[in-house]
């Protein structure tokens, strides 16, 4: 009979084998139950806001930057000189110029991992001209009496009604219901010289429709999309 300290040690060993065998089992088919259909419909959904935050900007959320997402968690309620993200430089609302660099290289991450060719060039550029019209102290204002409160994001969220996949091609339809935060100042003064912002919001739906394709590294990227309002939603 062999010693119990080495029966016991055999007995661990198997049954070590046995965990990573299961969880090897789960893995793969935890990794399997993820289909095609799954994958596209994840990038499309968040094509749209990619998109919007390159032209609205994306938020700061405890101190990492986001996507644009529930109001609490970047909601600015007051502006002044000194505030951040957006200030005065009055009239208009500027960005803080020290948060450009994080801001920039979070949106080139979003943009890369959810678009491909002239797609991601567009939104790149679009995202370049906005940063440089939002830190621009000189800035205009169509009524100079008027002081501007900083742009509120635009939400949106996809329900999707149609997915197709064929090889390295797919699309995605679906309706986007739009929540566009608009932000206007009060009256209202603040310690530290600035005044509060009171703000509102208008919904919208959209019809739109997202064409992917899936590149040599097996990652589905958006090629184009189009949005239009859904007949009664115009503005």
């Amino acid at each position: 009979m062999p010693p119990l300290g080495n029966r016991s040690s055999a007995a661990v060993i198997g049954g070590l084998a046995v965990l990573m065998a299961v969880a090897a089992t789960a893995c793969t088919s935890a990794t399997s139950s993820v289909t095609p259909i799954d994958e596209v419909s994840s990038v499309a959904a968040r094509a749209l806001q990619v998109a919007d935050d390159a032209v609205y900007l994306p938020v700061q959320v405890d101190g990492r930057w986001s996507l644009a997402g529930p109001p609490d968690t970047w909601l600015q309620p007051s502006i002044s000189t000194t505030s951040t993200p957006w200030r005065w430089n009055y009239p208009c609302a500027v960005i803080d110029p020290a948060l450009v660099p994080g801001m920039t290289s979070f949106m080139d991450v979003e943009i890369a991992r959810t678009f491909s060719g002239a797609k991601a060039a567009t939104l790149t550029t679009r995202l370049q001209q906005r940063l440089h019209q939002s830190t621009n102290t000189s800035c205009h204002s169509l009524n100079p009496n008027v002081a501007a409160g900083p742009p509120g994001p635009i939400l949106d969220r996809l329900v999707i009604e149609h997915v197709s996949v064929s090889g390295g091609t797919a699309t995605v339809r679906g309706e986007v219901h739009v929540t566009d935060w608009q932000g206007g100042v009060s009256h209202v003064p603040t310690a530290d010289g600035g005044r509060k912002i009171n703000w509102a919001t208008v919904p919208g739906l959209l019809d739109a429709t997202y064409r992917l394709r899936r590149d040599p590294a097996g990652q589905w990227l958006v090629t184009s999309f189009s949005a239009t309002f859904a007949p009664g939603h115009n503005p």
